[in-house]
Order: structure tokens, then C-alpha cells, then sequence
């Protein structure tokens, strides 16, 4: 797997559960070249190295300032990388300790008055009404 550039996706009602019966697994076996991430419905292994960061910036321009909306743990990357990072209120706890220790602050959407790359935004509300949220942010701000 670490040579193509594909995917498995696992829905189920317990990722972290299941995040965790794999990561057993992985060690056990040795298995390498894998990277393997869990959001609120599913649990995500890729190849070492690709991620949604690495897929988004196939396709911007280097020079481009890039933004994200994201919510689970396989958007780490993605929330580390670019310039500006925005999250709802329901993004689960270890999304925010690895944002952190990614060396971004996490501020709330009410104390925006800039993009900041250094910050990742958190929305007041969750899910669909966060987006929302950040999206009249951004319009208000640039």
C-alpha cells in the first residue's frame, strides 16, 4: 500500500474503538508505510505521508492562502498546514490537544478580528450551523 496512492475507509458506530483495535493490530503484525486516523463515523488508512493536506496542495498554486473547515482526527494535517483553520465547537478534545501540539493556538470565533496562521478558529455552534459561523467570519473579514 505505501506505493499506491489509495485509501480504505471503515464506517462504523465506534471508531475510536475500532481506531484502537487497529493501531493493536498494526503493531502486532509490524505492518509499516500506513498512516491510519479516525473521525465521528469512521476510521481512515492511507499511505504514510498523504493526507488531506497533501491532497489539497496537489492542487492550489503555491503563492495561494488556503483555509479549512474540518472536524476529526484525520484532519490534523490538514488543520496544521494551512494558513488558516477553522473548527466547530463539537471537534472532539484530541483534535484540539493535537492541534496544539502542532503549535497552533486555539482561539474562539469571538475574539476574531484578523486570519491569524498561527490560530485555528473555533466556531460557538456545531456541525452545519458552524460552518455557517465561520463562513459570515470570512466574508466579514477580507
Amino acid at each position: 500500500m505505501g506505493k499506491r496512492l489509495s485509501s480504505i475507509t471503515m464506517f462504523t458506530k465506534n471508531p475510536k474503538g475500532l481506531y484502537a483495535e487497529i493501531n493493536n493490530f498494526l503493531k502486532k503484525e509490524k505492518v509499516g508505510g500506513v498512516d491510519f486516523f479516525w473521525s465521528d463515523v469512521a476510521v481512515d488508512i492511507v499511505p504514510s505521508g498523504y493526507n488531506k493536506y497533501t491532497g489539497l496542495m496537489r492542487f492550489v498554486n503555491g503563492d495561494a492562502k488556503v483555509g479549512a473547515i474540518a472536524d476529526s482526527m484525520n484532519d490534523v494535517s490538514l488543520l496544521a498546514g494551512v494558513n488558516y483553520g477553522f473548527i466547530p465547537h463539537n471537534a472532539p478534545e484530541e483534535l484540539l490537544t493535537c492541534i496544539e501540539r502542532k503549535g497552533k493556538r486555539l482561539i474562539n470565533i469571538k475574539e476574531v478580528s484578523r486570519l491569524d496562521s498561527s490560530c485555528i478558529v473555533q466556531a460557538d455552534r456545531e456541525r452545519t450551523e458552524a460552518v455557517i459561523e465561520i463562513l459570515n467570519l470570512i466574508e466579514k473579514l477580507i
